[in-house]
């Protein structure tokens, strides 16, 4: 081999600044930043598509005999899997919380499809394990797509047979009730858990208890006598719509208890449901996951739920406001199983996990206000109530004054009347005593009498008269007073109505910020509890976030932004833009460093196709080009094969990180019987989490445990309570190797990977300087050309460095996810003990099971330790053969990169001397049609216009706040009435909506 030191020629070493705006955004904020590296991302994706349907010759129909060479098919491999890396790039949030919590109406919500997901379901809504991603299917007539993977034959089977068992011993035990309290119990749990199978079950299967005694069914006669049931297991069906409601219609089946229209309940024979749709939040790799409840008992369902619990990156916990905080709260948040198990697979560090109140529009504003001191002492809900109070005062005063105005109306009319008829009584005498005046002058008989009365008469009418005016005026008066009560009397109740709305608002303001303190008080304490004694454990921060929302509200706002639901009067009210922000808060940095990858991936692909197109270069060097890359060959076997010797003693050294040492010691201490006796005792409690909670179980619940294995049991108390006794000996038992397996793979691993990933990068300097030095001594030529793409080389070995790096991330957050073979181990172990206690039985035994229990778990406690920590070894020790097959493929990979890379360069400097002229020229039409596409992408890349301002992000927090919504018939859109605070300024309001998620900026 010749060995030459670097840069003895000069050459242009560093590529050219191409002035792309991802490369120049590292001063703008996250948003932003990541915001240019999606349209990049984005372009490139278009770009290589198109290109390589034109080295395909799909878009021509022909290559005219031109055949692409094989470094130009390996670019569109890579092409191919940078587009696949891409699409199966996602961040998975999980989103927990009981039936009834409200996750399906969050979920519709997020993805602002207001009838998407059923609501209000029953079992089904959280047995169900389903994930709604990005669909990245074009063809508008599968907008909406669905996966949906039901479960198979034998674990059905498994079911069936339960059922039949329990039947069988629930007919033995007869329905003689005088028996010892012990068979009481018994007979309560077989009959519990027949009705919960039944029930279930016999949607599809015609099932009773007789029947299955009489005719002795078994789980198969039972499965093959509906074939429509049957034939679903094991299966997997795919269904398409065009458009949401439609598409809605069609899964519900698979999500809730509505038959198919072949009369078949397939809920409960779903597996998995996998959802594509095209809604925002999901765009850009994010998945939501709907988890089903810790009480199903369906060993596959709970498999695929453990798999996504395994592969969070963020997690939603779910709790309705009504029942948000008790006296657990902060254990119905995440159990300390789930956090323990979540710190494993590095997956509680950061904002990684929230509590979503719901349902927060579900409050009675008068109750809540007479049960809560908070409420009672604050100053604005106060103002408010005197308001409301000022209000009443007025309405009833004006009432009350309307009632002696309109009387008084009632008097002047009746006065007004009679004034009226007096009136019209004098004018009748004067026509009279005009007709007589008239009679006696034709008499020539004296008047002067008559002309007296006359005049009396006259100054009657004239009083009469000035009376009636008077009345009028008072009339008048009064009927304007009367309009000006009634008036207001009538906006009475629009103010009453607002303030009410007011009201609202700030009872629910006042609720969220207590459940809120609560919440992250309650888990802050249980944190720290879990933690003690293990400060390689604690989560950063250790902080809560919480977000009050209502998804129906923000729905609402969906359908018709005018007509809002109570006082939630625009979507930042209902907190769901809150919440989005915070997704987006969360995920930006996972987002940016995929996006640096595939861009830095394709900025390669990008220089590739570019020289492949160059012409200019073209036959200008003589050089034989099979002698150069038989020379090259001997040196790319001999490097690759260096780099597989230090690839295989760096995955050497990390078995050896392991801390099996460290479980031995534990076993060997005494603290692991301690350990197990405790946690033991603590499950004849009625709150086994809550250490100063004494209360006991009741007799048949113990029984009914015991008779499921020990969990997971969910009673039928309201609220019902979840029990799962080997998950939580399991909690114990990892919280004493957590501090060692974080170390092993969060501190030693990266220390023990820096050394190794030092000598690849020496071993690919070698490599380059050892070509380097093959093409000095056989064609000098083109070394300038060499020199040119020596730096996309050097840099390419640190992009292919970073994919080693997630490579061992991925080994990492798997490796936490072989907790669920320790909690398996500690099942089975735990399984034998359970059916021992089963078979005491008389008076008092629930206390003589449960010191049975107590002193077995004791005494197996180190071995069960043992059996479970070696479980959790071999499954990870199948993961890391997986691992090692990947990272193997590495240095062929690398060797490959650079090997196109060359032979992309020799091929543009040999000459086309001796070659077919018709696939010469068919290459060059080929080539001017690829440099277009590539010229195209580039100036995307370049153009400055899609650089955003800088921006600065404003908290989407609810606002303490009520804000009036006012419908302007001249806008398209919805103004909002800004309130003005105590000290004048003006409270934040939410103007015309905006896309879910968007935030604010300022310049």
């Amino acid at each position: 081999m010749i060995k030459l030191e670097r840069k003895i020629d000069p050459g242009p070493k560093a590529a050219p600044d191409l002035g792309f705006s991802f490369t120049n955004c590292g001063h703008m904020d996250a948003h932003a930043r990541v915001a240019i590296k999606q349209q990049a991302a984005d372009n490139a994706l278009l770009y290589t598509e198109k290109i390589c349907k034109a080295l395909k010759g799909e878009d021509s129909g022909a290559t005219n005999g031109y055949v692409i060479s094989k470094e130009m098919q390996q670019w569109i491999t890579e092409a191919e899997e940078q587009r696949h890396d891409n699409e199966e790039f996602g961040i998975s949030i999980g989103v927990r919380g009981a039936t009834g919590a409200g996750k399906s109406s969050l979920l519709n919500a997020l993805l602002e499809l207001p009838f998407f997901l059923p609501v209000s379901c029953t079992e089904a809504s959280t047995a169900t394990a389903s994930q709604i991603s990005w669909n990245f299917e074009n063809d508008r007539q599968k907008a909406f797509r669905a996966v949906i993977k039901f479960r198979d034959y034998d674990d059905l089977a498994k079911e069936l047979d339960q059922l039949i068992a329990d039947v069988k011993e629930r007919g033995e035990l007869g329905d003689n009730w005088d028996e010892p309290e012990d068979d009481d119990d018994i007979r309560a749990v077989l009959d519990e858990k027949i009705e919960d199978a039944i029930q279930k079950l016999g949607t599809n299967w015609d099932l009773e208890q007789q029947t299955i005694i009489d005719q002795k069914l078994t789980a198969a006669n039972i499965i093959e006598s509906n074939k429509e049931a049957s034939n679903l297991l094991g299966t997997t069906l795919e269904l398409s719509a065009p458009e949401a409601e439609l598409f809605s219609e069609m899964i519900r089946p698979y999500l809730d208890s509505t038959p198919t229209p072949e009369a078949v309940t397939v809920w409960p024979l779903v597996q998995e449901v996998n959802l594509y749709v095209k809604s925002e939040i999901l765009k850009h790799g994010v998945r939501l996951v709907d988890l089903p409840g810790a009480s199903d008992s369906v060993a596959a369902r709970s498999k695929v739920a453990e798999k996504y619990s395994a592969n969070l990156d963020l997690t939603l916990i779910v709790l309705p406001a009504p029942r948000a905080i008790d006296e657990k709260t902060g254990l119905t948040l995440m159990s300390e199983y789930q956090e323990l198990t979540a710190r494993m697979g590095g997956n509680l560090t950061g904002p990684s996990f929230c509590a979503v109140v719901s349902q927060i529009d579900n409050l009675d504003s008068d109750v809540y206000i007479r049960g809560s001191a908070d409420a009672r002492n604050d100053n604005v809900l106060g103002g408010v109530l005197k308001d409301m109070d000022s209000l009443k005062d007025e309405c009833d005063s004006n009432a009350a004054q309307l009632k002696k105005e309109k009387e008084k109306k009632e008097k002047i009319d009746e006065d007004l009347k009679a004034a009226q008829t007096k009136l019209n009584d004098t004018r009748e005498e004067l026509r009279e005593l005009d007709n007589n005046l008239n009679s006696k002058k034709k008499k020539k008989k004296s008047s002067e009498d008559l002309e007296l009365k006359r005049a009396e008469l006259e100054g009657g009418r004239y009083q009469i008269l000035k009376e009636i005016r008077r009345l009028y005026r008072d009339v008048e008066m009064l009927d304007t007073l009367i309009k000006a009560l009634e008036d207001r009397q009538k906006q009475i109740p629009m103010e009453l109505e607002m303030l009410e709305k007011k009201k609202q608002h700030r009872s629910v303001f006042i609720r969220n910020r207590y459940q809120s303190s609560k919440l992250k008080e309650g888990f802050r304490s249980r944190q720290q509890r879990i933690s003690k004694g293990h400060p390689q454990s604690q989560s950063n921060g250790g902080g809560l976030d919480v977000f009050p929302i209502s998804a129906r509200a923000y729905l609402a706002l969906l359908k018709d932004h005018s007509r809002p639901l109570g006082s939630f009067t625009s979507e930042i009210h209902t907190g769901i833009p809150g919440l989005c922000q915070w997704i987006q808060d969360s995920t930006i940095a996972k987002r940016e460093r995929h996006l640096d990858m595939l861009l830095a991936s394709y900025k390669f692909l990008y220089h590739d196709i570019d020289q492949w197109c160059d012409k200019q270069s073209e036959g200008k060097v003589d050089f034989s080009r099979s002698q150069i890359e038989n020379i090259l060959e001997s040196t790319y076997n001999a490097l690759e094969q260096k780099l597989l010797d230090t690839v295989n003693q760096l995955l050497e050294d990390l078995k050896k990180l392991i801390p099996w040492r460290d479980a031995e010691d534990i076993a060997a201490s005494n603290q692991l019987d301690t350990i197990g006796g405790q946690v033991a005792a603590r499950w004849a409690k009625k709150y086994p989490s809550l250490l100063n909670d004494s209360r006991r179980m009741a007799s048949g619940t113990y029984a009914a445990i015991l008779k499921r294995s020990g969990g997971p049991y969910t009673s039928r108390t309201k609220p019902p309570e979840d029990y799962d006794w080997p998950l939580t000996l399991s909690s114990q038992f990892l919280g004493l190797v957590l501090p060692q397996w974080l170390k092993a793979f969060n501190d030693d691993m990266p220390k023990s990977m820096g050394p190794h990933f030092f000598e690849i990068n020496e071993i690919w300097n070698q490599l380059l300087d050892e070509v380097e030095g093959h093409f000095r001594n056989t064609a000098p030529g083109i070394l300038p050309s060499f020199h040119e793409n020596r730096s996309a080389l050097e840099e390419r070995e640190g992009q292919l460095h970073e994919r080693l790096e997630r490579l061992f991330a991925i080994k990492c957050r798997n490796s936490g996810a072989d907790h669920v073979y320790f909690t398996q181990s500690i099942r089975s172990s735990l399984g034998p003990i359970f059916q021992t206690a089963l078979g005491i039985r008389g008076k008092k035994s629930m206390l003589n099971r449960q010191a049975m229990i107590v002193a077995r778990v004791k005494a197996h406690s180190p071995r069960m330790f043992i059996a479970a920590y070696q479980s959790m070894i071999t499954a990870h020790e199948a993961h890391v053969s997986r691992f090692e097959k990947e990272v193997r493929a590495h240095p062929a990979r690398m060797i490959m990169i650079i090997r196109r890379k060359l032979n992309i360069m020799l091929g543009k400097l040999e000459s086309n001397a001796g070659k077919d002229t018709r696939i010469v020229d068919a290459k060059a039409t080929m080539q001017e049609a690829v440099k277009a596409l590539a010229i195209q992408w580039v100036s995307r890349w370049r153009n400055s216009a899609m650089i955003p301002q800088n921006t600065t992000t404003q908290k989407l927090e609810i606002p303490e706040r009520y804000t009036e919504i006012c419908v302007d018939p001249k806008m398209e859109g919805v103004t909002i009435k800004v309130e003005k605070d105590d000290d004048g300024g003006q409270v934040p309001t939410q103007g015309r909506k905006r896309k879910l998620g968007s935030t604010p900026s300022k310049s």
